[in-house]
C-alpha cells in the first residue's frame, strides 16, 4: 500500500464518520416525533421492552456482520441514553409546571444549585439566586429580607451552612414550598421539624445523583416528610414530569441508609487509594500492569477523591448512624485477614459465595 492509497482510505473513513453523524442526527429527529406522539396520547415515555428488543436486534446484526456485539451494545446504549435525555427534556418543557411561578435557589452558584436552577427553569419557573459569592444582578436576591415572596425555596448550600439558612427562613414570612437537598439530615433534623411545627410548608429531599446528571431515568430521589405531608407530596410533584424513581423515607431512616450508601462507599474508595499511597510502590508502574478489576476500582476511587473533601468529611462525621458501617467494615477486614493468615480456605470460599448470593439478590431487586 502506498502513502496515497492510505490517504484515500483515511478520507473514506472520514466520509463514513460524517455519514454516521448524519444518521444519528436523523435518528434524534425521529425520536422527537415519537415523544411528541407519546405525549399527545398520554403514553409512558420509557418502554423497557422496546429497549431490550433494540439491543438484542443490534447484537444479532453485529454477529451477522462479524462485528463485536459487545461494542455495538455499548453504542446502542449511548444512543438510547441520548434519546431518553431528549425525551425527558421535551416532556419537562411540555408540562410547563412552573409557568408563572417563582423559585429561589439558595446556594445557587454551587454545582447542585446550578443543576436545580437549570431543572426548575426547564419547567418554566422564574429562578432567583441567593448566594454568598455574588449579591449583584437582576437574578440575585438577599436572603435577609423579611418577606420571601416565592412559590418555591430550594436550599442547596453546603451541609455546614444549611442549618443556619433554615433558621434564617424561620424568621421570614413566606408561603413557599421549602425544600433542602442535604446529603445528611441529622445536622438539620431539629431545624426542619421546627419549621414544620411553625406551619411552614417544608419537606426534605435528597437527589441520589450528582450535578453532571442529565438523564433522571433509573436515578433515585428521596422524599422525606418532616411533619407536613402536603409539602412532601408537593416536593414529589416537582419531579413528576421526569423519569426519576422517588423513594419515601423518614429522617432517621434516611441517615441510617446513607451510612452505607454514601459513607461506606466513600471510605472504601478513599482507603483503597490511601493504601496504594502507603505501599511505597511506583503507582504509574502499577497502573501500567493493572488488571481489569484494578482499573475499574481505580476509576471509581479517582472519581470519589475528586469530590469535596470537606463535604465527604461531614458525611462521615455528622451522621448519627455513621459509625456502624465503618465499624462493620473494619471488623470485616479483620475477619478476612484472620481467614487468610490461618489458611482457612473453606471459610474464604463461603464468604465469597455468600457475598455473591447477596449481590445477585440486590441486582434482581
Amino acid at each position: 500500500m502506498s502513502f496515497m492509497d492510505l490517504e484515500k482510505i483515511r478520507i473514506r473513513i472520514s466520509e463514513l464518520d460524517d455519514e454516521l453523524i448524519s444518521l444519528i442526527a436523523e435518528r434524534e429527529k425521529i425520536v422527537e416525533e415519537v415523544v411528541n406522539y407519546k405525549l399527545s396520547k398520554g403514553l409512558p415515555i420509557r418502554d423497557f421492552s422496546r429497549e431490550k428488543s433494540v439491543i438484542e436486534r443490534a447484537r444479532e446484526s453485529a454477529k451477522s456482520t462479524k462485528i463485536n456485539p459487545d461494542m455495538i451494545e455499548k453504542v446502542m446504549y449511548l444512543l438510547i441514553e441520548s434519546s431518553l435525555s431528549k425525551q425527558e427534556k421535551i416532556k419537562l418543557n411540555s408540562v410547563d409546571a412552573g409557568r408563572g411561578k417563582t423559585a429561589l435557589v439558595i446556594g445557587g452558584l454551587g454545582k447542585m444549585g446550578q443543576w436545580m436552577d437549570d431543572f426548575l427553569s426547564s419547567q418554566g419557573y422564574k429562578v432567583f439566586i441567593s448566594d454568598s459569592n455574588q449579591t449583584e444582578g437582576d437574578k440575585f436576591v438577599e436572603l435577609d429580607q423579611s418577606d420571601l415572596n416565592f412559590h418555591l425555596i430550594c436550599i442547596c448550600t453546603p451541609l455546614s451552612s444549611t442549618k443556619t439558612v433554615i433558621e434564617k427562613i424561620s424568621y421570614a414570612t413566606t408561603d413557599a414550598l421549602i425544600i433542602d437537598i442535604a446529603s445528611l439530615k441529622s445536622p438539620i433534623k431539629e431545624s426542619l421539624t421546627f419549621l414544620a411545627k411553625k406551619g411552614y410548608k417544608v419537606a426534605s429531599v435528597h437527589p441520589m445523583f450528582g450535578p453532571d446528571t442529565k438523564l433522571l431515568s433509573q436515578k433515585h430521589i428521596v422524599i422525606i416528610d418532616v411533619g407536613n405531608s402536603d409539602a412532601a407530596n408537593c416536593a414529589k410533584e416537582l419531579f413528576a414530569s421526569t423519569m426519576v424513581n422517588t423513594v419515601h423515607l423518614s429522617l432517621d431512616e434516611h441517615d441510617k441508609l446513607m451510612g452505607y450508601i454514601l459513607g461506606l462507599s466513600h471510605i472504601i474508595n478513599i482507603a483503597f487509594l490511601e493504601t496504594l499511597v502507603r505501599s511505597n510502590e511506583n503507582l504509574p508502574r502499577l497502573n501500567n500492569i493493572s488488571s481489569t478489576t484494578f482499573d475499574a476500582q481505580l476509576e471509581v476511587a479517582t472519581k470519589v477523591i475528586s469530590e469535596s473533601p470537606k463535604l465527604y468529611y461531614e458525611i462521615q462525621k455528622l451522621n448519627n448512624y455513621g459509625s456502624e458501617p465503618l465499624n462493620n467494615f473494619i471488623k470485616t477486614l479483620e475477619d478476612i485477614r484472620e481467614i487468610i493468615s490461618k489458611g482457612m480456605e473453606s471459610q474464604f470460599i463461603n464468604l465469597m459465595l455468600n457475598a455473591r448470593k447477596e449481590a445477585e439478590e440486590l441486582k434482581r431487586k
